[in-house]
């Protein structure tokens, strides 16, 4: 009963900090574009908005994002569908409209 419950519990955990992650991240990663494509298209502004993309989308496949083993199901589905043939690929979404310069 007690590894049950244990189970269960590491389940509702893992879906609500995978949740907080992307519901904090894709924002963030929202606003980043928007704001290269609005603004003036130099190789610097660029450079800065790819790394930023970079930094986050790193981060959350580390271990201290979706990455962590202890998430388990839930991070690995947390990647798999936001990777660029997911469900909603965010390289997609956040990352090639900026190295296009359009949605």
């Amino acid at each position: 009963m007690k590894s049950v419950l244990l189970l269960l519990l590491g389940a509702w955990f893992s879906s609500i900090s995978v949740t907080e992650y992307v519901d904090g991240l894709e924002p963030l990663l929202t606003t980043n574009r928007d704001v290269y494509l609005s603004g003036p298209r130099t190789p610097e502004k660029q450079r800065a908005a790819l790394e930023y993309f970079d930094q986050q989308w790193a981060w959350l496949r580390s271990p201290q994002g979706c990455g962590s083993r202890l998430l388990g199901s839930a991070g690995a589905a947390c990647l798999a569908d936001r990777s660029r043939d997911g469900r909603w690929p965010w390289e997609v979404y956040y990352r090639d409209p900026i190295v296009n310069g359009h949605f």
